[in-house]
Parts: C-alpha cells; sequence; structure tokens
C-alpha cells in the first residue's frame, strides 16, 4: 500500500547537506514524462553539462533508473549506494517505500558522481511524489507533460484533481512549461497551482499564439522534410517541452564548484537535433524478434498502458499499419521512418526484398479461384493487475484482429506490480475482437471462452458469407512462447507487443539475453 507524504524521504536524505550540490529539472505528468527526460538529458549533455536523469519504472535492471552522462550508473556504484540507504532506513526505522529508497539512492549517487543537472521524473502524480523533496532554490524549471486518467486510486477520478496532483511540483520563482494539447482544465488548474505559490512564468508549448514564448522552439521542431511529415504529433510536442525547458535551465544554470558562474551558449537547432535522435526504447519502436522466434519482420514495440497512451497507440496503428492493409499487404511506409528512429536499417537489401514481395502479395491475381485473404494485426498484450482493461484496450484492438495474451514477470523492486490474469485480459477484448455471433477459436484447453468456442468454422453454405473465426490465444505467463505463437499467427503480417512497460521490459530482456541477438 502507498502511504503519501515526504517525511520519510527527508529522514533518508537527512545526511546530505540542503540546497542539494546539483540543480534540477523536474517533470510530472501521466504520459511522455520519460521521453522528455531523455531529450532534455541528451541536450544538456551535448551542452557540456555533466547531466544526471532519474526515471522510473526502470526498464531492464532497477539501476538503469539512474543515468549519469548518458550512462546507466553502473552497478557495483548503484549497490553501494542502495546498500547505504537501506542500511540508515533500518538503522532509523524510517520504514521507507521502495521508490522512496530508489529516489534516495538515485539524488546520493547524483551528490557522488558530481552530477550539475539531474534531470527527475516524478514516480506518481507530484505533490506527495517522493521526488517532490526537491526544494525550490533546487530547480531550474518544471515541466507538466500530458496529464490523463491512471492512478485514480491515488489521484482521483478527475482531471482536474489528477491535474492538482501532477501541478504540486511548481516552485515559488521556477519557471513551470505546461504540455499545450492538454484539456483545457489541466492548464487551467497548472495555471492556478502555480499562481497560488507563486511559481512562473508558466509557458504552454505549443502556445496558444504566436506571440507566446516557446513558439520559436515549436517551429524549429516543424521545421524540415519527410523526417518532421513523419514524426507523431506527441512526439513533437515532447521533444519541444525538451527544448523549451533545456533552454530555461541554461539561462538559469549556476555551476557550483567554487568557481563562480558559467553560462553555457543555447544553440536551438543543435538541440532540436540532438532530440531528434534519441532513441527511447518500448515507445513507437520497431525491432526484430527473429533471434527468438524467426520472424523476419519487424515487430512494433510499445509500452502503451493507460487509456491516453493506448490512444496514441491506436491512432498510430490505424494510420501507419492498418491503412496499408486494404490491399492485404503491409506497406513499407508503415515501418520505415519508426525504423530510422529506432536506429535500425531502412535500406538493406533485405528490406527492399521484403517491400517487393509484399507489393506483389497485394495484387489481386482474377485467375485464382479463391480470393487471397487479407492479413490482419496480430498483439501480444499483457497489462498491470488493477487496469481499466475495456478502456484500455478498446483504442487499440479491433473486430478480426488475432490477439495472443500474456502475463509479464516478476518486477525487481517493485513487488506490489502485479500482472492482470490473462484470463481477465480475455474477457475484456474478446468483445472487441470478435462480432455478435463469430466463434471463437481455443487454441488452449485450458482457457475458456464460455462454452463458444470452436476448433473451426463451420463450413459455409452456397450463397452465404462464412462466419470470421476470432482468434485468442492465452500463453500464461510465458512471454517467449507468447511471442512465438504471434508469429505463428501473423505469418508475415504486422505484429504488435504492448498494454505494459512490464512486458516491454520482458521483451528487451529476452532479446538481450539470447545469444548471438544485437538487439
Amino acid at each position: 500500500m502507498i502511504t503519501p507524504g515526504l517525511s520519510r524521504i527527508l529522514h533518508l536524505l537527512s545526511p546530505l547537506p540542503r540546497p542539494f550540490s546539483f540543480q534540477a529539472i523536474h517533470i510530472s505528468g501521466t504520459n511522455g514524462k520519460g521521453s522528455i527526460c531523455a531529450y532534455i538529458s541528451r541536450i544538456l549533455h551535448s551542452h557540456g553539462v555533466r547531466v544526471g536523469r532519474f526515471t522510473s519504472p526502470h526498464l531492464l535492471e532497477r539501476y538503469d533508473s539512474i543515468y549519469i552522462s548518458e550512462c546507466p550508473i553502473s552497478p557495483s556504484t548503484f549497490h553501494e549506494v542502495e546498500s547505504r540507504i537501506e542500511h540508515y532506513d533500518t538503522q532509523h526505522s524510517i520504514q521507507a517505500s521502495e521508490f522512496e529508497k530508489l529516489t534516495a539512492t538515485a539524488f546520493e549517487c547524483f551528490t557522488q558522481q558530481n552530477v550539475q543537472v539531474a534531470v527527475v521524473e516524478t514516480g506518481m502524480g507530484g505533490s506527495f511524489d517522493a521526488t517532490n523533496v526537491l526544494e525550490r532554490k533546487e530547480v531550474l524549471v518544471t515541466v507538466v507533460s500530458k496529464v490523463g486518467y491512471d492512478h485514480k486510486l491515488y489521484l482521483g477520478d478527475t482531471l482536474h484533481e489528477i491535474a492538482g496532483h501532477k501541478a504540486g511540483t511548481c516552485k515559488s520563482g521556477v519557471p513551470c512549461l505546461v504540455d499545450g494539447t492538454n484539456e483545457d482544465v489541466v492548464v487551467e488548474v497548472v495555471e492556478e497551482v502555480a499562481g497560488k505559490v507563486g511559481a512562473g512564468p508558466v509557458i504552454r508549448v505549443p502556445g496558444s499564439s504566436s506571440s507566446e514564448r516557446g513558439d520559436d522552439v515549436w517551429d524549429a521542431v516543424n521545421k524540415g522534410g519527410e523526417e518532421e511529415m513523419e514524426m507523431e504529433m506527441h512526439q513533437k510536442v515532447n521533444i519541444s517541452l525538451a527544448v523549451m525547458a533545456s533552454r530555461i535551465a541554461l539561462e538559469r544554470f549556476e555551476v557550483r564548484d567554487g568557481r563562480g558562474s558559467e553560462k553555457r551558449e543555447f544553440d536551438l537547432q543543435e538541440a532540436v537535433r540532438v532530440a531528434k535522435n534519441v532513441k527511447w526504447p518500448g515507445r513507437l519502436q520497431w525491432l526484430s524478434i527473429e533471434r527468438v522466434t524467426g520472424r523476419k519482420e519487424e515487430v512494433l514495440l510499445d509500452g502503451a498502458h493507460n487509456a491516453q497512451s493506448a490512444e496514441v497507440l491506436g491512432g498510430y496503428i490505424d494510420r501507419r499499419i492498418r491503412r496499408g492493409l486494404s490491399s492485404s499487404s503491409l506497406t513499407a511506409t508503415a515501418v520505415a521512418p519508426e525504423r530510422q528512429k529506432a536506429g535500425l536499417a531502412s535500406n538493406s537489401s533485405e528490406d527492399q526484398g521484403m517491400l517487393q514481395k509484399l507489393m506483389t502479395e497485394g495484387v489481386t491475381n482474377e485467375k485464382k479461384k479463391k480470393k487471397k485473404k487479407k492479413k490482419k494485426v496480430t498483439f501480444v498484450l499483457a497489462a498491470t493487475r488493477g487496469k481499466d482493461l475495456s478502456e484500455l484496450f478498446m483504442p487499440i484492438v479491433r473486430k478480426g484482429d488475432q490477439v495472443v495474451v500474456v502475463e509479464f514477470g516478476p518486477v525487481d523492486g517493485m513487488p506490489w506490480v502485479e500482472p492482470a490474469p490473462t484470463t481477465d485480459i480475455i474477457h475484456a477484448i474478446r468483445p472487441l475482437v470478435s462480432g455478435a455471433s463469430s466463434p471463437v477459436r481455443d487454441t488452449n484447453p485450458a482457457v475458456s471462452h464460455g462454452g463458444d468456442g470452436h476448433d473451426q468454422p463451420r463450413q459455409e453454405e452456397e450463397g452465404e458469407k462464412q462466419e470470421e473465426v476470432v482468434v485468442i490465444e492465452d500463453a500464461g505467463n510465458d512471454v517467449l512462447q507468447a511471442l512465438g505463437r504471434a508469429t505463428r499467427l501473423a505469418d508475415g503480417g504486422p505484429l504488435v507487443i504492448a498494454g505494459s512497460l512490464y512486458l516491454v521490459g520482458d521483451v528487451l530482456r529476452l532479446l538481450r539475453d539470447t545469444p548471438g541477438s544485437s538487439s
């Protein structure tokens, strides 16, 4: 059970001198926080700042929540500092949460490693989040990213309540940036909270008028050719927020090493270029799973885990993947731009061969007696227990899609996180993929689909359109099996892995630990 409050983290950090030796950029919000942190960190690093980064949850290992100069903290340093924090917590009977101890570990690492600016992401909310132990004289700028419905048990049921928590990071005299594409109520709450504590100015990015500061950043991000045309709207907004935050941070940055003030000149074009080249795993990431499944075509991996991020992913799939299925082929334009962003090959002979093959498959051969069926979108889905599964998957899954459900594994250092049972996911997605009379193929006898599953669809009567079999498969808690089943079902068609960042971590660890894998 999470117990709000800052008393425990304050006690944990009491051995460190205040103000901290580092200054900070503090990012709150529901979606986009991690990406914004990665963008800011890379921009500051490119401008000669010794930067630290703290994001959560971790992706592969607990220590990769903490970065120093664009590299994960070494495991030995992490465990050494973590052990000291654990000992102090036990010695003083603080009973801090795992996240509070992780936050304290990050801040002590930043101090030990002589970090100049730390880019810090809130864990949940803002007002009572452990990271909000940062004081106004330690914060250069705050950022409120896209705000949506998540963690309702702790943050409230309305956007007004949730935004109030997110805006709790505002500090007196500290500029605040807010995602200008948020609902009006979110921006209004941020401005209201900022006004009460004396924070500001509050700058919307993108702004509501050409006179607002920050529009030159928005223009710079949108300036360019095909690459900019292929970027998703939320990516442009997040990059713009990061570039603007970096500019403000460098304007207010003071070197605290006894040598007096030192200013860094901000280069807008360089900042935009650097941010656009950042690779953030598990967010619209195209990658190969050939090493573990034999599948030649890339798959889309995305950690969408709430309704808002699911809507973004669903829109991306509709525009970039489903639109290319009308001629029964997956178009190369659906994968090439994001493949480039992920740092993967886009113009290899293999890719060109696959493109030619797919285009050929899309041509209708009137001489054939049976018309070739168009390929379906196949999903591997998991979720965290307690999520509104219908709300999560409704924007993603469509009628006729094929789905393999799975439970992600234990999350190191986060024992309270549990996967949603596969049976619950099946119950939520079944209405989405099936029509009123569509039979469901049960390929796992241990899973019940209410008694109406069929191994094969009934035979088509003369003059009657055959009912489409809906495929939902249960892989239990075996992620490798889930990938293998999805590969078989997709048969070279589009395959998407989504629903949880913890599933993303499991997939990336599997690829990393497979001998010969380059992922």
